[in-house]
This record gives structure tokens, C-alpha cells and sequence, in this order.
């Protein structure tokens, strides 16, 4: 006979109980290939963290040199650094030692109320000074510099002075501003410092004098405007170049400008138009305006070259991802 069962029923003496080690998975010691998985994973991810970080502060690196040069630039395109050079009476002093340091240094513009007060350079040719300052070192803001086919006591009836446009109204920076009527309407006077009896043409005067420039038209053009941007147009042509300056121009103010005149014309480039130029269209008289520095003319968006401010913005943005990143990587180590 077969012995009676006295187990519980369901029970079975020959099955392990729930939870016996024979049943987990995963226990005991894993295997060498598990270990150098995990290892290889760790390994790779510290990799990636340094990676990213070293990234990071490399753009921040190019992002604080980025505004060391553009701050550089800035400086180099202050008006203030010449200010101990700028003429104040007739045969300056102050003046001779500028030219003494560049014989191509040809006079001083300065346009009323504004911050445009710089030397005046001429080159033999229309490319030394785009990337050049008046004492001759490499700069981007280069300099303010009369066209080479220009006579240097600006004798001819139209001479053309060039100047980049900056952000912060350096150089020619606030010349766009007289696209605004208001603006040009309050900004109607300059002055020059240049060769003296610059009414005969003499370019071997060796004195400066000092002259007016009276403002009657702003112009927004392109570079490819060839009747405009022709220096020392001969006199048959002359009348034919105001009409011109006239029939395009922005704004004009009320004025008796004929052939016989001396017209100075400050270009400056814009982004307004497809190589588009803005030109403030002026004459030399003998009248001296001084200047009364009236309430700023505020125009939005004048005189602001949008990409320069790049630098500015990749800095804080790259300082800010770079502080995430490392509390990120510090909450790793402390795990």
C-alpha cells in the first residue's frame, strides 16, 4: 500500500518555497562581459561630458576674444582719441604734429551736434584706408579718408569723403540718422579744417584754415550710382550733377547751391537697400557755425549694424550653458 499523504493540500515538499535563491535572476556575481559593458558606458559618458565641456568653454574663450576685438575696434573709431590732434584755431600746433605723423592726413570734419569728429586721410588709392587708422595700424574701422581722385585742398567742385558705418554712431554710424526728416532738419551745419584758400585751386598751400559746411541734401542710393560717385566732376558737367543730387535725394533744405560752388558729399554704406549708400550732401562756406549740441534726435534702429552685437549674445549664452553644464557634471561626481 501506498503511505498516506499528510501534507497540506496544494503544499509539495519537493518544490522550493517563493523567493529561494535557485529562482533570481541576476543573482550572484555578474559576468566579465557585464562588468566591461558598464565600465566601457561609464567610460564613454564621463568622455562626452569632458567633450561638451571643453566644447563649451572654447566658446566661451572665442566669445570673450570676440568682444576684446570688437571692443577694439570701438576704440579705434572713438572720436575722443584724436581729440588732443583737432585743430583749434588756424595753423594748429596740435594739427602740424598730426600731419608730422601722416603727411597723407589732408584736414578735420566735424558735422554739428553729432559724434562725427575725426582727421580726414587721402591714400593713392580708395583701399589703404578701409582697414586702416590715421597712424597707420591695421583696424577695421580703418579711417575717414577723401577719394584719391580728389585734389587734397578740396578744390574740385565735388569730393567725395568716405567712412564705415558703425553701431554706437562711430564714424560715419550716424549718418543713416539723416534719413529721418526731423533729424536731417536739425542737423543742418558742419565744419573743416583744410587748405588754406581752398577757393583757388592751390594744392601747394602749406596753411590750413578753418570753413563751414552747410548741409542741403541726404541721399539714399546704391555704390553703382556712378554719376553720383564721380570726384572732381569738370564744369560742364556740374549742373547736371545737382540736378541729379536733387531728383534723387531724400530730403533737401532750401538753399542757393550753383557750379561754382564746393561740394563735399560724406558716403557711408547701409543695409537699407542692396549695396545701398546713405550721402549727406553739403557745401563749403565761409561762415563758421559753432556747435549748440541740441536734444538727440531718437530714431530706432539708426545707425545699428544688428550682427555686431553677436558676440555680446554668444557670451552670456555660452557662460549661462556653461554653468548648467557644470552642475550637471557636478551632481554626477557627488553620485
Amino acid at each position: 500500500m501506498t503511505p498516506l499523504d499528510t501534507s497540506p493540500r496544494g503544499d509539495s515538499s519537493s518544490a522550493p518555497p517563493t523567493g529561494s535563491p535557485a529562482l533570481e535572476t541576476g543573482d550572484g556575481p555578474p559576468s566579465s562581459a557585464l562588468r566591461l559593458g558598464k565600465a566601457v558606458v561609464a567610460l564613454l559618458d564621463a568622455a562626452v561630458d569632458r567633450v561638451v565641456l571643453i566644447f563649451l568653454i572654447l566658446l566661451l574663450s572665442l566669445g570673450l576674444y570676440c568682444l576684446y576685438d570688437s571692443s577694439q575696434v570701438y576704440s579705434s573709431a572713438d572720436a575722443a582719441q584724436y581729440s588732443a590732434y583737432k585743430p583749434v584755431a588756424d595753423d594748429s600746433p596740435n594739427f602740424t604734429e598730426l600731419r608730422a605723423m601722416n603727411p597723407e592726413v589732408v584736414g578735420w570734419l566735424n558735422v554739428n551736434d553729432t559724434p562725427i569728429d575725426y582727421p580726414v586721410v587721402q591714400g593713392s588709392d580708395n583701399q589703404k584706408y578701409l582697414n586702416t587708422t590715421v597712424e597707420g595700424e591695421y583696424r577695421l574701422s580703418g579711417s575717414i579718408f577723401l577719394d584719391c581722385q580728389n585734389s587734397p585742398a578740396f578744390t574740385d567742385f565735388n569730393s567725395i569723403v568716405y567712412g564705415h558705418h558703425m553701431e554706437q554712431e562711430k564714424m560715419f554710424g550716424c549718418l543713416s540718422n539723416f534719413g529721418d526728416e526731423g533729424y536731417f532738419d536739425a542737423h543742418p551745419f558742419g565744419g573743416m579744417y583744410i587748405r588754406d584758400d581752398w577757393s583757388h585751386a592751390d594744392d601747394t598751400a602749406s596753411g590750413f584754415r578753418s570753413c563751414g559746411v552747410e548741409f542741403f541734401a541726404v541721399i539714399l542710393t546704391n555704390a553703382y550710382d556712378y554719376e553720383l560717385y564721380t570726384p572732381a566732376v569738370e564744369a560742364a558737367e556740374r549742373q547736371a550733377y545737382l540736378n541729379h543730387i536733387y531728383d534723387i535725394a531724400l530730403h533737401t533744405r532750401q538753399m542757393e547751391v550753383g557750379p561754382d560752388d564746393r561740394l563735399v558729399l560724406l558716403s557711408t554704406c547701409t543695409t537699407e537697400i542692396t549695396n545701398g549708400r546713405y550721402l549727406l550732401v553739403g557745401k563749403l562756406t565761409d561762415t563758421l557755425h559753432p556747435q549748440t549740441f541740441p536734444p538727440k534726435v531718437d530714431i530706432i534702429g539708426a545707425g545699428v549694424d544688428t550682427l555686431t552685437r553677436f558676440p555680446g549674445i554668444l557670451f552670456w549664452f555660452v557662460a549661462i550653458l556653461a554653468l548648467r553644464v557644470t552642475a550637471v557634471l557636478h551632481k554626477r561626481t557627488k553620485r
